[in-house]
């Protein structure tokens, strides 16, 4: 009986090879994306970003919990500010409710007050920055 020998091309044993590189890179990522427990996005808490009207602050109060934001509100609010600037009082509810549905500050603008509504996101933008982990 006469030994069968087996011819293999380098070329054929490296496309193998990379083949199997490139497809375990695939699964690892493809697990390391849609996988596994999820890394929290904020420190759970409350956090504030300043507002000044006429000298007077204003604090816009951002909740939120480990993987979402609960709640938007202002503080600080005085009576005089609420005469003077009755938008930020009246859009405060359309803003909280939008961004928590969203879980962002980036959704179609429909108030009736948009440069009050611009204003208050910016400070929910600095709040939020400080509760990213």
């Amino acid at each position: 009986m006469q030994p069968k020998f087996m011819v293999v091309s380098l070329g054929k044993i490296i496309k193998v090879l990379i083949g199997v590189i490139v497809g375990a890179g695939i699964i690892f990522a493809v697990i390391n994306l849609f996988g596994g427990e999820s890394k929290a996005t904020y420190a759970p808490g409350t956090y504030t970003a300043e507002i000044i009207l006429q000298g007077n602050p204003i604090n816009v109060e951002v909740t939120v919990s480990k993987n979402q934001i609960e709640n938007v509100a202002l503080s600080n609010l005085n009576q005089s500010q609420e005469v003077f600037y009755p938008s930020f009082s009246s859009c405060i509810a359309e803003v909280s409710k939008e961004v928590v549905a969203n879980q962002s500050t980036d959704f179609p603008r429909s108030s009736a007050y948009p440069v009050s509504e611009d204003i208050i996101l910016q400070a929910v933008d600095k709040a939020l920055a400080q509760a990213k982990k």
